[in-house]
């Protein structure tokens, strides 16, 4: 008897350190080994492991949208023009945009929603988010546009902010030909998305930021009839990084390869290039939207940028979503039935009504 449950309690203590070591182990081999010495004695750190882990489990909760891929997938196999066009072929990288038009046949041009999906700039498709286009064009009467970008490993930050860039500069000199009217714009970003949004605004208002003068010579120029919406979104590259440290996920998160590392962190964070301006600067009217619940990117990240936005007169507008996490902001906005749908939702129509009235 005793000797069973002596049996019992290694077989126990011997689970409860092997599988934790074992999922560790796999993670490093799928994305790669800490990028600094002593590489095995770092990423097998007890606390380390065990925090890691804790994060892996926290990944079961996407288990709760398995019915949403299904649909997802199949409304995308299924649909075609003229309600999906998809695949055009944009920019420098060869990536390719979707685009999604409303059910209404009203005849003059519309307002453009860009989406930039999330995937901690490592993972993602445009197909991901057919669903959530296809309630932005119809619940806004829109054209909507949802590029694919260069994610990591086949292109760097830079890539991938110039990819939403060339898809801004396509929108701008093409989506007429689509029904669209160009200087009614709406950049919608969630998680990694809304940092590249944040960072492609700046990218175009560059020569302006550098200035010490009034700037206006941009080929895109922003003005209240533009608009870029933030969800969830990560915008200081260092404090995030601290916050994956915390979890254990730091090394093998794509953030800090896809950055360059960490010496390269600030000139990617928009809080702190904002921070460090020495005048205001012609930004879009922004809107941050943050759940209160989300653990992947802390609600601080959308504060943090709220205030410094502040700081230089821009128009923003954060609102917080009660007991929302980091995917229910984004993904409930597939179907109406979702718990979060019409709170998310309701914020971007009142923005969108706000900029666009229709006569």
């Amino acid at each position: 008897m005793l000797g069973s449950a002596v049996k019992v309690a290694v077989l126990l203590a011997s689970t409860t350190v092997a599988v934790p070591y074992t999922v560790a182990v796999l993670c490093n081999l799928m994305y790669g080994w800490p990028q600094t010495k002593n590489k095995y004695r770092r990423a097998l750190n007890p606390k380390k492991v065990f925090k890691l882990n804790y994060a892996v489990l926290q990944k079961f909760l996407l288990l709760r949208y398995a019915p949403l891929y299904f649909r997802w997938k199949q409304y995308y196999r299924k649909t075609h023009g003229p309600e999906l066009i998809k695949n055009l072929v944009f920019g420098r990288n060869d990536n390719t945009m979707d685009l999604y038009q409303p059910k209404s046949s009203r005849k003059e041009e519309k307002s453009v929603v860009i989406f930039i999906y999330g995937g901690a700039w490592g993972s993602g498709d445009k197909h991901m988010y057919s669903l959530l286009c296809n309630q932005l064009a119809n619940k806004l009467e829109s054209v909507v546009c949802c590029p694919n970008y260069s994610t990591y490993p086949r292109g760097y930050v830079d890539d991938m902010i110039q990819d939403v860039v060339d898809c801004i500069s396509w929108v701008y000199e093409n989506i007429h030909d689509y029904g669209g009217d160009k200087d009614k714009i709406l950049l919608i970003g969630h998680s990694s998305g809304a940092h590249l949004g944040a960072m492609a605004i700046l990218e175009l208002l560059h020569d302006e930021r550098v200035s010490a003068y009034p700037y206006t010579n941009q080929a895109i120029t922003f003005d209240d009839t533009h608009y870029n919406g933030g969800l969830a979104g990560v915008y200081h590259i260092k404090d995030h990084f601290l916050h994956e440290s915390s979890r254990g996920i730091e090394d093998i998160s794509s953030m800090g390869q896809a950055m360059y590392g960490e010496g390269h962190f600030d000139r990617f964070s928009p809080t702190v290039i904002l921070a460090n301006l020495q005048h205001s600067i012609s930004l879009p009217k922004l809107v941050l939207v943050h759940g209160s619940d989300d653990f992947v990117v802390p609600l601080t990240s959308t504060s943090k940028f709220g205030e410094v936005l502040s700081e230089v007169y821009a128009d923003v507008t954060v609102c917080v979503v009660p007991d929302c996490d980091h995917y229910s902001v984004c993904l409930d906005l597939m179907l109406p039935t979702r718990r979060y749908y019409d709170q998310v939702m309701g914020i971007i129509m009142e923005t969108h009504n706000k900029l666009f009235p229709q006569t």
